[in-house]
């Protein structure tokens, strides 16, 4: 889309050059054969004949001359009015600086890594823009609709226009370098082809589908999505949680969505080769201040509540609970090399 926009500016210039290009071709050509002046005597006669600075005649002219200047000066000044608005459109319209603004976005989104691509900005796609800058992860958002993509643009968000199902968007988008993807289109249908479209281009990518039917889930999961919500089951759960435990929801919602907090829980990866793997979770140094609530191991187990004697291997993901700067120390832990 931002490769025939900038087509499409420069077409609009190179018409307005080439119609003053013609406009002073035919006044070099008609000076020539009507008034037999030279060539540069043509060109400077052509050139205050359009222009109307009222040098006057290089040489007397014949009647022919005359009205072929009056003509010259009607069909020019036409020309170099047209020639001026379009000019004056293109750049009060913005058009040059989107170019360049176009440019700057797509340099900046293929020197990203480990970014989340958002799949339609509705309603969902909003909110999930919205936390991922609570935890300042980079993301770019894929959509359709050009009046709110270009809306975006003006807030410095990164932005794809185009269609997320197709190969061109999503690589526009970096999916080769992204860490993540969240189909939230309107239509499951869409969402489905999102999926298929992301895994192929990049098999490792974690996708998260939304369905607005249940009969979607199962589809979108073979598709290739590594786990699907429906908005409408997580919504009507939470309502009835808000009801009947309705403290541990606000616990959690301050513990999980609160980042303003000093307390949070988050999940932490395992590196390979850190001087926490291989090591029991009583022998990781892991900082009293945080309690490890939850551990993923290799065979996609979760044990709630650890034992001490759990042994952290690679790739297995932690769950904790803790202190903010304690739990910062404990990232580097699980990345530092041996």
């Amino acid at each position: 889309m931002n490769g025939l926009v900038e087509i499409d500016i420069f077409r609009k210039i190179l018409s307005i050059l080439l119609l003053l290009l013609i406009i002073i071709i035919l006044g070099i050509l008609g000076y020539t054969f009507i008034e037999k002046y030279t060539f540069v005597e043509s060109l400077w006669q052509t050139v205050i004949t359009i222009s109307t600075v009222g040098f006057g005649e290089v040489r007397t002219m014949s009647t022919i001359g005359r009205l072929f200047s009056i003509f010259l000066i009607i069909v020019g000044f036409a020309a170099f009015g047209y020639s001026l608005t379009s000019l004056t459109r293109i750049i009060v319209e913005g058009e040059i600086k989107n170019v360049f603004r176009n440019r700057k976005m797509e340099k900046n989104i293929n020197n990203l890594k480990d970014h989340v691509i958002i799949c339609g900005y509705g309603r969902l796609g909003k909110q999930a823009a919205s936390e991922l800058e609570k935890w300042k992860k980079p993301y770019v958002i894929v959509e359709a609709d050009e009046n709110i993509s270009v809306h975006l643009q003006d807030f410095s968000k990164l932005v794809v226009i185009g269609d997320a199902t197709e190969d061109e968007t999503l690589i526009k988008a970096g999916i080769k370098n992204a860490m993540g993807l969240i189909a939230a289109l309107t239509d499951d249908v869409k969402n489905l082809f999102v999926t298929l479209t992301a895994r192929k281009l990049n098999p490792i990518l974690t996708i998260v589908t939304k369905a607005e039917e249940d009969s979607s889930e199962a589809k979108l999961l073979s598709a290739g999505a590594n786990k699907v919500i429906s908005p409408a089951r997580i919504g009507g759960k939470r309502m009835a949680s808000i009801l009947i435990n309705p403290e541990i929801c606000n616990f959690l919602d301050v513990v999980i969505h609160e980042k303003e907090m000093d307390l949070s829980m988050q999940e932490m990866k395992i590196y390979k080769n850190s001087i926490i793997e291989g090591l029991a979770i009583k022998d990781a140094n892991i900082p009293r201040e945080i309690k490890v609530i939850g551990l993923k191991k290799e065979d996609e187990r979760m044990i709630i509540n650890p034992p001490s004697n759990a042994v952290l291997n690679a790739n297995n993901i932690l769950i904790v609970l803790g202190e903010n700067i304690y739990i910062e120390k404990l990232f580097e832990m699980a990345k530092r090399k041996v």
